[in-house]
Formats: structure tokens, sequence, C-alpha cells
């Protein structure tokens, strides 16, 4: 009896009939792909190629419009074979879908890497395009950190695109990412041995994860995920324990998404003590001298913010029992003659000389937005009084603020930088005209689209509310706590 022949691996893979050719089948030859033969056992291995090379996909797609008003290039096998950049993977290392992880590389590269280094004054040290060594290394990486990169360009792929039937579509893809994250973190974390060795990787993977949820608009989940940071903080014994080689970013991201965090949130709702804000004075102390710190803040504002975050958290504690003491108010002038004493020239006189003028004009933005939260703020809280010499330091902030962001917004390069202070701005423009209402409006909704985050749109939806509310105290305008941190990842770079 004659043997039944065996189709090839690759006309299996693609179900189709092989002619059974030996060595190479007529099929596989005609079609530009390498052959990978009859043998017993399947070839383990995964091509991959430099970013914006590949679509990961062996058979040529269908040219289809990407939703930003461009047509997607078929890329052939042949195309793949010929680049130099040539890794093979195994794909039994995966433990999801290869291909959606090689896709959202190849998106980050050539759509979203250089929208976020056009969106920097100067060179970031945290921005990069993926190479081909990361994703080697990153096969030993659990879903949690390998699944980071696909939310992340599903975010922007819903958010940027013009057509709201693709960007609806793709939402369930994202949300079945989002359940493996949760899934290989909940399993991480459930296990005591990985918990604590692995502890650095855990943060890295709930820190990205709160950054997806927020870009994707889940921002009710924000504050669980920095519950959990917290509870793994306390676990190595705090912030200052947390020293070594590679945190540094994560410590920074923390400290940031906290902070700002706070500052739209209702003063009753802050995640700030005592004890949070001596360790922050820790982090200022040990990384304040870098230019990207705590960017686009100044560290000494980025300082009384944080000071600012503490006397809300503790007038709020006294209410309403007591009203706030001499001492909060004292602290609070204090505060707000750091600020108005610090000077945008000699920030950023450091700065090289080509960009020296970009550095001074977002500085002089963020000294105006803190005047206006400084003030606003507390005035919420009635640790400062509503006199007319604090009104009218406010009234000429916001107008600065106003004329600062109609420079800044324009260019590219200010678009996320400048968020946080054009929510300020939207915040006490209900003390101002409608022109600068719909100013405010306007300029969230397509710096949405622009940077393929929901974080503006939600913006622009609660400071609407707001201004129709008919209040105009400062935590009138946050029902719940807001995330408006615009960073979409964090550095694992040199992690352990």
């Amino acid at each position: 009896m004659e043997q039944r022949k065996r189709h090839c691996w690759e006309c299996l893979r693609r179900s189709l009939v092989c002619d059974f050719t030996q060595p190479e089948c007529k099929r596989c030859i005609k079609s530009g792909t390498p052959c990978p033969g009859y043998g017993e056992k399947e070839p383990l291995r995964l091509n991959w190629l430099a970013p914006g090379k590949v679509k990961s996909r062996t058979r040529a797609r269908k040219t289809k419009d990407s939703g930003h008003g461009c047509k997607e290039p078929v890329i052939t096998i042949n195309d793949r074979a010929k680049n130099p950049d040539f890794l093979i993977i195994p794909r039994g290392c995966f433990k999801v879908n290869a291909d959606a992880i090689f896709d959202a590389v190849d998106y980050y590269n050539s759509a979203m890497h250089p929208v976020l280094v056009g969106n920097v004054v100067g060179n970031h040290p945290f921005v990069y395009k993926i190479q081909p060594a990361h994703i080697h290394a990153g096969v030993a990486r659990p879903d949690y950190l390998r699944l980071e990169i696909v939310c992340m360009a599903l975010n922007h792929r819903i958010h940027s695109s013009k057509d709201p039937a693709y960007a609806q579509s793709l939402a369930p893809t994202y949300y079945h990412f989002r359940g493996l994250i949760l899934r290989s973190l909940n399993a991480a974390m459930a296990n005591e041995k990985t918990r604590k060795k692995y502890i650095n990787f855990l943060m890295a993977g709930i820190l990205s994860l709160l950054l997806a949820d927020a870009h994707q608009g889940i921002s009710l989940h924000w504050r669980f995920h920095l519950q959990g940071i917290q509870q793994l903080i306390a676990l190595r014994g705090g912030l200052r324990a947390l020293a070594g080689p590679g945190v540094e970013p994560l410590l920074l991201c923390y400290a940031y998404v906290t902070v700002l965090g706070d500052t739209s949130s209702p003063a009753h709702d802050l995640t700030m003590s005592t004890t949070l804000l001596a360790e922050l004075d820790a982090i200022l102390d040990d990384y304040g001298d870098k230019p990207y710190t705590f960017y686009p803040f100044p560290i000494s504002l980025f300082a009384a913010t944080v000071r600012i975050n503490h006397l809300r958290a503790r007038a709020t504690a006294l209410r309403p029992i007591l009203p706030p003491t001499s001492d909060l108010k004292t602290e609070a002038t204090e505060v707000l003659t750091t600020i108005q004493s610090f000077n945008p020239t000699t920030y950023a006189a450091s700065r090289p000389p080509k960009s020296r003028p970009d550095w001074i004009l977002l500085a002089q933005t963020i000294q105006s937005a803190v005047t206006i939260y400084c003030i606003s703020s507390l005035q919420s809280v009635e640790i400062l009084p509503y006199s007319p010499p604090l009104q009218s330091c406010k009234t000429t902030a916001r107008q600065t603020l106003h004329t600062l962001l109609s420079k800044s917004l324009p260019t590219a390069r200010f678009g996320t930088s400048v968020l946080w202070a054009l929510v300020v701005l939207g915040v006490d423009a209900v003390h101002d005209s409608p022109s600068m209402r719909a100013f405010v409006s306007e300029s969230l909704g397509p710096l949405s689209r622009a940077q393929g985050s929901y974080v503006p749109r939600m913006a622009r939806e609660f400071l609407e509310r707001f201004w129709a509310s008919g209040r105009t105290d400062w935590d009138g305008c946050f029902d719940r706590p807001y995330a408006l941190a615009m960073q979409w990842t964090v550095s694992r770079h040199g992690l352990r």
C-alpha cells in the first residue's frame, strides 16, 4: 500500500494543497516563501525584522486605510528574508499570539515613536525605538510585561483614528489583552516567592497597566492599581528601600502619577500622606538634578505641588469640626511665595542654547498653572482667603497662562507637556469669559486625537460639566479622582 504523502509545513500552516516536490515544494517557491520542508517536527521559528519593515503575517494583506488617511503598504516574505535584522525566536516562548506583539512593535516604531519624540523639548532619555534586541530579551518576561506594548498600540490606534467604527472594532481586542495582563499579574501576586523576588517587575507591570487604563479611559481603575503599588512599596519597606539598579524610572513615574492625580481629585479623596510626603522629599533630593526627573515640571514647582496636595489633605482632615490652623495658612503663604520667586530664565540657563527658549516658555507655563492651582485649591479648603490681592494675583496668572498656551499649543513638541496646565486654565476659566472656556474645550479635542489618548477628551468632559454646574470652587470640578498623566509607559531598562 502506497504511503500517504506529507504536506510541507508551510502549506499545512496556510491550509493549502502542497505539490509534494522535494526538497522544496513549488507552491512555496512560486509565492516567494522559504519552504520549511517535510520533517517530522514542525520548525519552531519566527521571522522578525526591524520596525516598519513587516506586518508579521506571511500572506499579503489587503491594502486598507489605517484611520490616519494613509494606506498601509503590503510587505512580502522576500522583503522580510532580505532584512539584516532577521532574528529567530521560538514561537513556543510566547503564550499568546506573537503576531499581535510584533504588529504592536511595528506600529509603535512607525506611528507612536515619531509623535513621542516630537512631544518633548530636547532629547528625552526614555523615548526610543524598540529594537530587535529588546524583543529578544522580552521573550523571558512574563505576559504582564510582554503584552504592555500591545495595549499601548491598541490604545493609540483607537483614539487617533478618525473612523469611529474602526476604533470601536479594536476595543474588544484591547480588553482581551488587558485581561491576559491582569491574569498574569494576579498569578504573580498570588505566589509569595515570585512576589518578593520580582517585586520591581510587578511594580513596572502595574504602573504600565495603570497608564494603559488611563489612556483608554478606564479611569475608575487607576486608584486600585495605585493601591497595589503602594502595598508592594510597603512590602519592601518604603520608597527609600526600593533604591537599586533600574528602579529610578519606577519611582519617578509612581511619584508623578500620584502627585498629578491628587491635583485632579476631590480634597477628601487624596492619596497623599505624611509618610509619602517625606519619602517624596527623598526622591527629590536624589533625582532632582536631572532635567527630565518630573518633566515638564521644574523640580521646585513639582515640590511646591506636593506641598499643596499635602496642605489640602491636612485641611480636609480638620473639616468640618475645626477650621484650618494658622500653621497651615502660614505654610500656604510660604508655598505661594516660593512659586512666585521661581525664575524660568535662570532655570533654562543650563539647557542647550538652541532649546533654551522652549524651556523658558514651558517653565513659564507651568509656573502660571501652579500659581493658579495653589490659590484656587487652597481657597477651596479655606486655607487661603478670597481676598482682593489673591484674586488679582490669580487673574493675572490666568491671563498669562492663556497667552502662553496660545503660543505653545500650536507647536507639536508642547502637546502632552502642557495638558495639565491647560486643565488648570479650564478650571479657573469658570471665572472668565466664554471665549476662554471655548479655547480650552477646542484645544482638548484635537489634542486627544493627536496624542492617541482618551485623557484630553476626558478632561474636556469633566470641565464642561463643571462649567454648567454653577459651582466655581476647585473641588467643585472633581467629583472623583481623575488621572491626567500623559506618560505612556515606564522604562524597565536595567531593572533586576
